[in-house]
């Protein structure tokens, strides 16, 4: 072990990791490649973080530093939700490390869990001291077991409702409000605005993910009929000729290709937090207004030649152009549960107190009003021209979940699915 070269980088370049994962003792578990797999692999922090785990609190569950899901059995060692792609390791040696005063688990496998087996050499870090600043979890363990002991107990005692998503989601913001005050006290003068931004950022993150199994599961229930119908619909739109005549796009939309956008969207499916996914929105967007950027271009030179010496009119990209986009991609990209997708980063994005940007506010917004043109309530008027978008969740989707907008305990739920996205033989969630 003591020659492995993964090993050997984890305990002289990634120390701050290194000694951070050996301090949560029996709750950390390191996962070694043996070394013969490891001749054409770059050693990057991210490849370390993606083998340092924690224990989830559920008997061989464990989640990594990057926040995706990893199972351990006797035999092997296999990579669950967040993953590029699965893959099982076979278990080659096992042993129990005493270091910094914590007794924890190594186990060696057979190759890595993630990346290509096929890339360039080995690398450092250009600054071994930005590893520690990043992680500011890490460095302050105390917050971090109470942020996950704050995590676990919510998921064993809260009892979640269909049209309550609202009010879960703020309970959930309350621990990450806590648990940033708490990391803010805890390096006091150390963290600058910037850094309290990226402190906050963290701790949603990982409580999100923590809080993954949790949440998508009941988000999933919940949507299962609803989603299929809308599903339904999406498929029936697939034919992008057909839906550009139904949005009555003008001729240069039509031309733009979406493929990019769409491979883009479809990455969804393998993300577990709500931020990724908005993240992975907000770069759809940016490659679609690219690929209609090059269309206007090649339109312009193609006039120009046609006609040349006369000033060409130049093409605005308006939202209704990005959201005709949206709904091309979304055909194409071929994403399973969309509803449940949509739902989850709602989530997030609707609770006061998250950090949220305007390109991830701008880039769901489009998601969600593009989504809502696939609802069945829409099939009878699908024939004409596009309706204004509108930037409210609730005023887009209609009515909250009854007839005030409110459940019995003053909280707002989301909305009503079953008249946006049901039809007549579905029984109400609220």
């Amino acid at each position: 072990l003591q020659a492995n070269p993964f090993y050997s980088d984890l305990r002289n370049l990634y120390e701050p990791l290194y000694k951070a994962a050996a301090q949560r003792g029996e709750q950390t578990l390191i996962v070694v490649p043996a070394a013969a797999a490891l001749e054409k692999v770059a050693i990057t922090s991210a490849l370390v973080e993606s083998h340092i785990l924690k224990s989830a609190y559920i008997p061989g569950s464990y989640l990594n530093l990057l926040g995706q899901g990893v199972e351990i059995t006797q035999a092997a060692v296999t990579t669950e939700f967040g993953f590029d792609e699965p893959r099982s390791c076979t278990i080659l040696q096992e042993e129990f490390m005493y270091d910094f005063g914590c007794s924890f688990r190594i186990v060696v496998v057979e190759k890595p869990l993630t990346g290509s087996l096929k890339s360039g050499g080995r690398q450092a870090p250009s600054d071994s001291s930005a590893a520690m600043t990043t992680d500011w979890l890490a460095n302050a363990p105390k917050t971090e077991d109470w942020m996950l002991s704050e995590v676990l107990h919510f998921s064993n005692t809260y009892v979640q409702a269909p049209g309550c998503e609202a009010h879960c989601a703020r309970r959930i913001q309350r621990i990450v409000d806590e648990s940033t005050r708490k990391l803010l006290h805890h390096y006091d003068t150390k963290a600058g605005k910037n850094d309290q931004q990226s402190i906050q950022q963290q701790v949603e993150h990982q409580v999100y993910t923590h809080l993954f199994q949790f949440l998508w599961g009941h988000i999933i229930r919940t949507l299962k009929d609803y989603d299929r119908k809308l599903h339904k619909h999406i498929l029936d739109s697939s034919d992008p000729s057909t839906l550009t005549r139904q949005l009555m796009v003008d001729d240069l939309l039509a031309t733009v290709d979406c493929r990019a956008s769409a491979a883009e969207l479809k990455k969804l499916d393998s993300m577990i937090s709500p931020h990724e996914k908005v993240e992975c929105l907000v770069r759809a967007r940016t490659l679609m207004e690219n690929q209609l950027t090059e269309a206007v271009r090649a339109e312009r030179a193609r006039a120009e030649r046609r006609q040349p010496g006369v000033t060409q009119k130049i093409k605005e990209v308006t939202h209704d152009d990005l959201l005709c986009l949206f709904m091309l991609s979304i055909c194409q990209s071929q994403l399973t549960n969309v509803l449940p997708h949509m739902f989850h980063i709602n989530m997030f994005m609707s609770v006061d107190g998250t950090m949220k940007t305007e390109p991830q506010k701008q880039a769901f917004m489009l998601f969600q009003t593009a989504i809502t043109y696939f609802r069945p309530a829409t099939t009878a008027s699908r024939q004409g021209s596009l309706s204004a978008p509108t930037a409210n969740f609730s005023a887009m989707l209609g009515a909250y979940g009854s007839a005030s907008g409110k459940q019995a305990d003053g909280m707002p739920v989301f909305i009503d699915i079953d008249d946006e996205f049901g039809g007549g033989d579905m029984q109400p969630l609220h």
